[in-house]
């Protein structure tokens, strides 16, 4: 332990009713707690209700893979989960079925060391990650900054009154929700494709309003 304060905080920790320990032995003069292996853990004991940062492992046996990722869902996001298998399949449902600030598999801690990867938690886990780049953009504000020239009104007449039935339609089809640029899958979608044509068409369409007023003007 860092200090006495942080061992007097790990030995307040209650054991459930029906929690078993194992291999404990605490001596208050040093700032030490040998490792603490707890079993038959309620839900409810209040090792599994918040970070501990000590060496106390609480053992909750489960049924299935199913059972195990409903019980990490139920409870707030941790800082890492440690999953220890080699079978691929479940590698793969654990990590699209749960969330969490990092996910390690066959190994614990080793993700803090990596310099290429971020360190941070998710929900009350934590926000933001440090590590190279992912701590400087997590401690930068991207400030929005838009400089809109007068003469780009013309093109976006919509936006003033009277609003007649083409300013309508325009500004639906410009102010249209947001379409991803790919699929579930990753792949392109045609509808984006499409989509990113319309803002030309409606920008074309305007320049030949605005040609058609001008030449009316004119004669």
């Amino acid at each position: 332990m860092k200090s006495s304060g942080h061992q007097e905080r790990m030995n307040r920790h209650p054991l459930g009713a029906l929690s078993t320990l194992h291999l404990r032995n605490v001596e208050p003069d040093q700032c030490f707690v040998p490792l603490t292996v707890l079993t038959d853990v309620a839900k409810t004991d209040s090792t599994m209700q918040e970070e501990i940062f000590g060496p106390v492992l609480s053992i909750v046996p489960v049924d299935s893979l199913d059972e195990a990722i409903d019980f990490v869902n139920e409870r707030p996001q941790p800082l890492a989960l440690y999953v220890f298998t080699r079978d691929a399949r479940y590698k793969e449902k654990v990590a699209r079925n749960t969330r969490s600030g990092a996910i390690v598999f066959n190994d614990t801690m080793m993700h803090g060391t990596a310099p290429g990867l971020p360190f941070g938690g998710s929900g009350s886990s934590g926000y933001g990650q440090y590590h190279g780049k992912w701590g400087f953009d997590t401690f930068t504000h991207y400030r929005a900054s838009l400089d809109n020239p007068s003469w780009t009104d013309r093109f976006v007449q919509f936006r003033y009154p009277p609003y007649t039935e083409w300013k309508v339609v325009a500004a639906k089809a410009v102010l249209s929700p947001v379409v991803l640029p790919f699929d579930k899958d990753g792949k392109k979608t045609y509808l984006k494709r499409l989509q990113q044509c319309v803002p030309v068409l409606i920008l074309i369409a305007a320049v030949l309003y605005s040609r058609q007023k001008y030449q009316a003007r004119l004669s």
